[in-house]
């Protein structure tokens, strides 16, 4: 009787190996990528043109920078033009910079422009602020 007990205690042993075995190659390794279900990809806001009209006159965009709505829904591609998004306050951005601003006014809600996004933001801020020079060449400045 010792030979049986000892082999149904090694074959019990076995079987168990065997499952454990079989669980830690069913997924549950580290490699395998999880996904949550409440996780959802990133959107990148919809950009609403390459070009901004600032006090009638139109602005090409320069490089890097974007036009978007400030507002998350109204930066979906689907409502970036609806009725509800179309007076929604606008933004240039680049990189960590950006001008929050009122199109229909134009006037700056907030900002930051880092040093390095000066020159592509300036001229832009200028523009919504009334800074740019609109003196005509026959007319000099404080005439």
């Amino acid at each position: 009787m010792p030979f049986a007990r000892s082999l149904f205690r090694l074959s019990w042993a076995a079987l168990v190996f065997s499952l454990v075995i079989s669980a830690s190659a069913c997924g549950g390794d580290d490699a395998s990528p999880k996904v949550t279900p409440t996780e959802a990809p990133t959107a990148t806001p919809f950009a609403l043109g390459s070009s901004v009209t600032i006090r009638g006159e139109e602005f090409a965009l320069p490089e890097g920078v974007s036009y978007i709505n400030q507002t998350a829904d109204c930066q979906l591609e689907a409502n970036a033009s609806s009725d509800t998004c179309i007076n929604d306050f606008k933004m240039l951005v680049r990189g960590n910079s950006y001008i929050l601003f009122d199109a229909r006014v134009p006037q700056v809600i907030a900002r930051l422009i880092e040093p390095q996004d000066e020159s592509y933001l300036r001229p832009l801020l200028d523009a919504i602020e009334g800074a740019v020079d609109s003196a005509s060449p026959d007319q000099s400045p404080g005439s």
